[in-house]
């Protein structure tokens, strides 16, 4: 946090400290807090006293979004992995299994670690199946850890109704069906004003980031749909700020011409190297100034990128917090190689190895049936023969090569990613068959990040102390109707 953002805390927190002390204990339906509410002014995030801020943070990816990456196993989106476990094994294995890694893999001493970390803002994705109306999730838990450590959350809707872009990251099976829905559009703004109902007395939230590198054909799509949900937000809730991202994965702001609105902060992510991305990000700078409002890239794959956009006041967020395959080097948290989680997944890789030819010898007949160009046989027929065995991000790409191809490529792309789905569950369900409920539960555990190796910036920040981290929420909300005595 930035030295004019804690001096607002450190006055905020001797008036928590001092109504404490005359009352003996703390309760009430109110929320005191010492962060305050963000806004912005020009190019500028600000508190709503005017005083600049400088955010970094990172984002808690994989958690309330299924993305196999994050736990070193497959990317296929939530849906589709869950139910070939569940061709594979029984249900309840299955909702145990994602369960327990959802519960494990993030907690309040997450969000702490994060803060001592010196991060100010914790990006975190979701899935839209963790907004309701009639009770509170993990989400609303997410938001009360925040509070309680003194970090900023951005609220990310990564899976919209319907799906707001055609990748796994989005819970899509393949097409983004959100533009052509009415109903799902209904939907995503519904609930969107259910969360700013629920938060727009809480300034934990730094702001709500409407859609996840939304993919709509028409950017009048988007802007259409973002216009409708910021009307809707701004009935209920005038304080937070709202992150909008380009179109084409938070890519092009051209349909921010002109912006949408005030509060608002323009997003776009990258995953070049640092050269280019710096390069990419000279586009959103001018942007900024042209029509003075803020930017940032709060998603982003280079660690060194972080220097470099906190230089250009981008606000950067890097992806992401916790990686199972992450190495020693990186900044928060890496996980060791005699970790029980690792062990387990050199037993999937195992099973994968062995079922290799088989499926080989499957894709090859799917080809050879297919009325495919020479060409484009002969690649793909190169890839799979490979002495490394075959990479589904290889085949993609060449399948992607010959858009000419039409229809029969693309039933012919879905046959062979089936094949590849299917190998890739039997392997992890054979890893999980054999392992009774207490083994599974102490596989799963092993996700949690005291089982982690801290890296660089967690190994040498020093750590708030007692009280600073008490200061950050003196009595809970009445959301959850307690009284906390200190």
């Amino acid at each position: 946090m930035k030295a004019s953002l804690r001096l607002t805390i450190s006055a905020l927190l001797a008036l928590v400290l001092l109504s404490a002390a005359g009352c003996g204990c703390l309760n009430g339906t109110s929320t005191e807090t010492v962060l305050p509410f963000l806004t912005t002014d020009g190019i500028d995030i600000v508190t709503e006293s005017g005083e600049k801020v400088l955010l970094e943070g990172a984002n808690f990816g994989g958690w309330l979004l299924w993305e196999g990456s994050a736990y070193g196993l497959p990317n296929y989106p939530e849906h589709q992995f869950r139910c070939l476990l569940e061709e594979r094994l029984p249900p309840k294995t299955v909702d145990t299994f994602f369960g327990l890694i959802r519960d494990s893999f993030i907690t309040s001493d997450d969000f702490k670690r994060a803060g001592d970390a010196g991060l100010d803002y914790i990006r975190l994705p979701f899935h839209y199946r963790y907004v309701n109306e009639d009770r509170e999730t993990v989400l609303d838990q997410a938001v009360d850890w925040a509070g309680e450590n003194g970090i900023y959350v951005i609220l990310d809707m990564h899976a919209a109704p319907g799906c707001q872009n055609s990748d796994y990251h989005s819970d899509s099976a393949g097409t983004a069906g959100l533009w052509n829905s009415p109903e799902d559009q209904e939907e995503f703004i519904h609930l969107w004003e259910v969360l700013a109902e629920r938060y727009k007395d809480e300034p934990a939230v730094a702001g709500f980031e409407l859609l996840n590198e939304p993919e709509a054909e028409d950017g009048a799509m988007l802007t259409d749909l973002y216009a409708r949900t910021i009307s809707a937000i701004r009935e209920i809730d005038d304080r937070h700020i709202i992150f909008l991202d380009g179109n084409n994965y938070a890519a092009d702001f051209s349909v921010f011409e002109p912006p949408l609105g005030n509060n608002t902060v323009y997003v776009f992510h990258t995953y070049a190297g640092v050269v280019e991305a710096e390069r990419q990000s000279r586009q959103y700078l001018e942007f900024r100034d042209r029509h003075q409002v803020p930017v940032m890239c709060n998603e982003f794959g280079e660690y060194g990128l972080t220097r470099v956009f906190s230089r250009t006041e981008l606000h950067p967020a890097w992806w992401s917090f916790k990686m199972v395959r992450a190495g020693p080097d990186v900044p928060y948290l890496h996980m060791p190689e005699e970790n029980t989680w690792k062990v387990w997944l050199t037993e999937i890789a195992s099973a994968r190895r062995a079922s290799e030819e088989e499926t080989l010898a499957k894709a090859l007949e799917v080809i050879d049936g297919a009325a495919l160009s020479p060409g484009l046989n002969d690649a793909l027929v190169t890839a799979f023969s490979s002495s490394e065995g075959f990479n589904k991000k290889e085949v993609m790409r060449i399948v992607r090569s010959y858009p000419e191809e039409g229809p029969e490529l693309r039933n012919l792309n879905e046959e062979i990613q089936q094949l590849i789905a299917s190998a890739e569950a039997d392997a992890v369900a054979q890893a999980l068959l054999p392992l009774r409920p207490g083994e599974l539960e102490e596989l799963i555990s092993s996700l949690a990040s005291d089982h982690w190796s801290t890296g660089a910036l967690l190994s040498s920040a020093p750590p708030k102390t007692p009280s600073f981290r008490w200061g950050i929420r003196a009595v809970s909300s009445e959301r959850f109707g307690l009284t906390i005595h200190p």
